[in-house]
């Protein structure tokens, strides 16, 4: 099952819940996000986050991270697939490291978060 939202879509399986975020993930993207979820009415058995179209993420999209990962915690970390090396280092520099987890098969070796 396939639900639209804003620029993004979230497939829906048995086992996760993925999302593909917008190119710009900002408050209102964040915003939508939190809001479809909840709207399919269940909790993820696990929640991936895929950013290979997110180019750039404001503070408010940071923010919507965070609630979303206080949001679904007991599942465990959110798995971040598909991040620019820019969006990671973001995501390391607000500590979201252990609320979200990177997919380590989908890094690039030779990049390096510092």
């Amino acid at each position: 099952m396939i639900e639209p939202y804003s620029k993004s879509v979230i497939e829906v399986s048995k086992d996760e819940w993925h999302a593909h975020l917008p190119g710009n993930f900002n408050f209102q993207a964040a915003h939508n996000l939190i809001k479809d979820l909840r709207h399919l009415g269940e909790t993820p058995p696990r929640l991936r986050l895929n950013f290979a179209r997110t180019e750039q993420i404001d503070r408010s999209g940071l923010g919507g991270l965070l609630c979303l990962a206080d949001i679904y915690s007991e599942q465990g970390p959110i798995i971040v697939e598909k991040a620019n090396l820019e969006i990671r280092k973001m995501l390391n520099m607000v500590m979201v490291v252990g609320r979200l987890s990177f997919d380590q098969g989908l890094i690039n070796s030779s990049e390096k978060i510092s």
